[in-house]
């Protein structure tokens, strides 16, 4: 898996999540058709899904332990981001989809878009300092 390759590469893996127990994740409807979930039902097979990979990550390599944290955001979601290296994937939150099946734009720091990808950095970095280490996590 990537995450686990990238953490053995020496690179630090900071995952935000926004916290499901927010009004905002309990009250978004998941965007699938039939579906009866809330965002807040999405959040949290997210986040037993990563749990399971910092378990296997601690698990195969016990002193890379403080190479992946996970925490949990509660104030207002304005975006979603990946980050790797120097890529970011930024998800908009618009009305009507969530996940997979909203838009994404595609940031690459080289040049004429650093600017850019300085910003979504600067903000995650802002985020990240106010949020709680998820707990429970390994």
């Amino acid at each position: 898996m990537v995450l686990e390759n990238k953490v053995r590469e020496g690179v630090e893996v900071k995952l935000l999540i926004y916290n499901p127990e927010t009004e905002f994740s309990k009250a978004r409807v998941s965007s699938v058709p039939g579906e009866n979930k809330t965002l807040a039902d999405d959040i949290n097979q997210a986040i037993n899904n990563f749990k399971s990979v910092k378990e296997k990550i601690i698990k195969n390599h016990p002193t890379l332990t403080d190479k992946f944290e996970i925490r949990l955001y509660s104030g207002n979601a304005s975006m979603s981001a990946f980050m790797i290296d120097n890529e970011v994937r930024v998800g908009l939150y618009i009305k009507n989809r969530t996940g997979l099946t909203a838009p994404e734009i595609r940031v690459i720091n080289k040049g004429k878009q650093a600017d850019i990808f300085s910003i979504i950095e600067g903000h995650f970095l802002d985020v990240w300092s106010e949020s709680s280490v998820l707990n429970g996590s390994p």
